[in-house]
């Protein structure tokens, strides 16, 4: 390399790697036993226990058996019985070859490992272990992990150590495949993976694509957008595409340095929920190269179509300076330093050793390579695409007797004094900014026309509706529907929106089996709401988080607040008269309520499937059951935990296995004895952050 900012900071990443490497033998002699398995090292230690024999009948069938059946009996993949110990707890489970044969290597086999679901730990059923393709294996887990933290569907790579019947194969990196568990894990809604064959005309063949998980949709979706693809459709790229995770797929692509070839697998998912498909930062979707050839597409034919798509350069310039900002010269120094500390005693001992100092200094010279090969910011077009055109209704009365859409380019703006008179097959899908204006004398009013009220509903879904808020609004008689490709659950539907306010608004009923208002995966205030007679649950949340301030439910026929895989603060809530649970909690949701109410329902408070709820203040009164807390999906760990701090209540106590409640010690006396209730002096700070038990 010549000399340089890049040489320079070669220089100092192998000065740092040297030391790194000196104390880790330092620690090896002092703390590792000669020959053994578990000398000093960061990486997990994970072992495997096959039979011999069944480690012969992998390799005889990835030679004889049937591809076609792949882990089914008769083909070239199947599974064997086994045990795994991992963090000190053995487990029994089942292994079979994972990759294919053009990467599987005797000595260092690429494994899957799957468990039965009462093995199952996080919800986790599948662990993948690949042979990584370099000695660190750190493209793969960069990739993985900034993938992850930049949003995308990502399989949560991490390194391991692998040893099998007692014989040490080597530096792994372990993910998980695709399925629930990693879907849960990125916060998404269960979809359908679909894959491309290697060696296939991806984009215009729809029989090149495999499927795997939740499958209700069909082939419906994926024809439409290989039509577009070969077409170079903007607008139908941009309704079948999230062009916002493709940009930021594409910029981490480019940092990194990966090309997609004919013999390069994609991945790409579809949540009806969400509408539109989306990458997934897949272990074998592109090949590495070491120099920018110019090409922002990265020899991805999908994304030269989507440089056809208004705003693509836009979108792709924001993407490309948010990774930038998590590569810069100290946060790579960081990674590569961490990757080497944790790697190198471990890599001295693999299959194929590898020596320490060349290994280093090679993975520190070729990281520290990135800011010389990835694209020059020069390259990117970041002009604006212009301001967003807006659509201005009202005041008065509007009849909306067509389906009212929004684009990304668009903004909807509802003036004080208008009425919204929806026809029945009509409603609003925005991917744009909705600004409901009204104020307390002029408030927004929304209804039907019809003679039972019914609409399709209203829906605010996407990155770009970051802003949107909905302010003295009477909202009334919405349903769920379906809007092209995307599934809408619910009256009003709050969808991947990084920022939106709903306040001083009424909410009446649904349609006669519909959640009144959905919100997921999204940032949200909702503050001086009321919301009655909803005909299923008043408030659905998932994902994402939030505050509700000072909202009343009333009459909800299911749950009056919802809330699934999310963290949401309730502050002076009052639910009433729910007929099932008057707050019900799940999938591992963290929920504080503060100087909140529920009466009259029949669950005050339902908390299960590692879910957590810390009540302080306020009262839990009238309910047939206080507090309800259980283990239903065996993806969790445990079931749910309540604790209550200096709150009003009545002993009627549900307390099923896995699960606690957690009590102060003042109330013991009028408590008495339950099973699984906990007495403290005082509910920990940290309480809430814990994970049961």
């Amino acid at each position: 390399m010549t000399d340089g900012p890049g040489a320079v900071r070669v220089v100092a990443l192998v000065v740092a790697v040297v030391a790194v490497i000196a104390l880790l033998r330092w620690v090896d002699d002092e703390a590792a036993p000669s020959g053994g398995l578990r000398w000093a090292s960061d990486i997990p230690l994970v072992e495997l226990a096959i039979p011999e024999d069944a480690i012969r009948r992998l390799e005889t069938a990835l030679e004889r058996g049937d591809p076609r059946l792949r882990h089914e009996r008769g083909g070239d993949r199947p599974f064997v019985n086994a045990s795994i110990r991992e963090a000190g707890r053995m487990r029994d489970c089942e292994v079979a070859i994972l990759a294919p044969p053009t990467h599987h290597d005797p000595a260092k086999p690429s494994l899957r490992v799957k468990f039965r679901k009462r093995d199952a730990r996080d919800g986790v059923r599948r662990i993948d272990l690949y042979r990584p393709d370099d000695p660190l294996a750190l493209d793969g887990v960069m990739y993985s992990q900034l993938g992850a933290e930049l949003g995308l569907l990502s399989d949560s790579q991490s390194l391991v150590r692998l040893a099998i019947n007692g014989e040490f194969r080597g530096v792994y990196r372990a993910a998980l495949p695709t399925g629930l568990a990693m879907t849960q894990a990125c916060a998404r809604f269960a979809g359908t993976f679909l894959f491309s064959d290697p060696g296939s005309d991806r984009w215009r063949d729809v029989s090149a694509w495999r499927r795997f998980g939740r499958d209700d949709i069909g082939g419906a979706p994926l024809r439409p957008l290989l039509a577009a693809v070969a077409a170079r459709e903007p607008k139908a790229l941009e309704g079948l595409l999230d062009v916002n995770a493709f940009a930021r797929w594409s910029a981490l692509r480019l940092a990194l340095g990966r090309v997609e070839r004919s013999e390069s697998q994609v991945c790409l998912f579809f949540a009806p929920e969400h509408g539109r498909f989306e990458p997934v930062v897949w272990p074998f979707d592109g090949e590495t190269v070491t120099d920018w050839s110019g090409d922002l597409s990265g020899g991805s034919e999908l994304l030269e179509a989507l440089e056809n798509v208004p705003g693509w350069s836009r979108r792709l310039a924001d993407a490309w300076g948010e990774l930038e900002s998590r590569l810069t010269d100290d946060d790579l120094r960081g990674r590569i330093v961490d990757a080497v500390a944790a790697s190198a005693s471990a890599l001295a001992r693999d299959v194929d050793p590898v020596p320490e100092g060349e290994a280093m200094v090679r993975a520190a010279a070729r990281l520290a390579s990135f800011r010389d090969r990835m694209p020059p910011g020069a390259a990117f077009d970041s002009a604006s695409s212009g301001a967003a055109e807006t659509i201005v209704l009202g005041p008065g009365v509007v009849p909306i007797d067509t389906p009212l859409r929004v684009t990304t380019q668009q903004e909807l703006r509802v003036v004080a004094g208008t009425t919204l008179e929806f026809a029945t097959d009509c409603g609003l899908f925005a991917r744009g900014v909705v600004r409901i204006e009204g104020t307390a004398e002029r408030p927004v009013v929304i209804r039907g026309k019809g003679k039972n009220g019914r609409f399709d509903g209203f829906a605010i879904v996407g990155s770009q509706t970051r802003g949107s808020s909905i302010r003295h609004c009477d909202f009334e008689g919405g349903r769920a529907t379906t809007v092209g490709h995307h599934r809408l659950a619910a009256a009003i539907v709050v969808h991947a929106c990084p920022d939106v306010a709903i306040e001083s608004s009424r909410f009446g009923p649904a349609g006669p089996k519909d959640d009144t208002l959905h919100v997921s995966g999204s940032q949200f205030r909702i503050r001086e709401c009321v919301f009655e007679d909803a005909r299923k649950d008043a408030i659905d949340v998932a994902f994402g988080a939030g505050v509700l301030e000072s909202v009343t439910v009333r009459g909800a026929r299911r749950h009056g607040i919802d809330v699934s895989a999310a963290e949401v603060t309730l502050r002076r809530v009052r639910v009433d008269g729910a007929k099932r649970a008057g707050v019900s909690v799940g999938e591992g949701a963290r929920v504080l309520l503060e100087a909140c109410e529920v009466r009259g329902c029949a669950d005050g408070l339902d908390s299960r499937d590692g879910a957590r709820v810390l009540v302080r203040g306020g009262s839990l009164t009238g309910n047939a059951t206080t507090v309800r807390c259980a283990f239903e999906e065996w993806r969790h760990v445990d079931g749910g935990a309540v604790a209550l701090d200096d709150s009003d209540f009545e002993p009627r106590f549900e307390i099923g296995d896995r699960s606690e409640l957690v009590i102060a010690d003042a109330r013991r006396g009028v408590v008495g004895d339950w099973p699984r209730v906990v007495f403290v002096p005082r509910i920990p700070a940290d309480w809430l952050r814990g994970t049961p038990r």
